[in-house]
């Protein structure tokens, strides 16, 4: 992994950031088991912190212009930007305070964009002919749940209205229940009764 670090970490040094007597296009490099830490100060008055671990050494030859940190990252970071690109086109994120959701939500963009990639690369014969990402993760989130909305279709307990939505989405006629009648889900007392026997009556009937 090869990154930018924000500059507020306590655990950067203040020589790593500082810009008094640093001569442009000049890096410093720092160690900590797998991972190094550079700073580097291009010709423009500042400092730029990178974070790798795929690197383990600074750069054999000195007359480089860019540290070969830098120039990966340069090279490489267009991917990522596409990727983010194609993860917020289409998000299933919400707006919550609970983190672990927020997790959750990144891993299926992840997930959706990733399997878009592999799709298009497939050369399987009997795949099907989706040509819109759009589609394709429809389609994709249609099968993830269709299993789960079967099961819940026969829950008797379930509210009509939500075993209708259902059913519309799977494409199902309503399941009829074991009585060979609908339930009442829905509380049938009246407080209004006949003035002459006083047997309580329906108002909607």
């Amino acid at each position: 992994m090869i990154g930018t670090t924000r500059k507020n970490k306590g655990e950067i040094s203040e020589s790593f950031l500082e810009l008094t007597n640093r001569e442009k296009n000049t890096a410093m490099f720092a160690y900590d088991g797998p991972l190094i830490l550079l700073s580097y100060c291009p010709p423009k008055k500042k400092v730029i912190i990178r974070l790798s671990t795929l690197h383990d050494s600074p750069d054999n030859n000195n007359e480089v212009e860019l540290p070969e940190i830098i120039h990966f990252y340069n090279k490489t970071k267009g991917g990522v930007d596409v990727f983010d690109a194609m993860a917020k086109k289409y998000s299933v994120e919400r707006r919550t305070k609970r983190w672990p959701m927020c997790i959750f939500y990144g891993l299926l963009n992840g997930v959706g964009t990733n399997s878009w990639v592999l799709y298009k690369c497939s050369k399987a014969n009997n795949k099907p002919d989706i040509k819109l990402r759009r589609n394709f993760l429809k389609e994709l989130g249609m099968n993830l749940i269709d299993e789960h909305l079967k099961v819940r279709l026969q829950t008797p307990t379930l509210k009509r209205d939500i075993k209708e939505s259902i059913a519309a989405i799977l494409k199902q006629l309503m399941p009829v229940d074991s009585s060979g009648s609908e339930r009442h889900t829905r509380d049938r007392k009246s407080t209004t009764k006949c003035t002459k026997c006083k047997i309580p009556i329906c108002l909607e009937h």
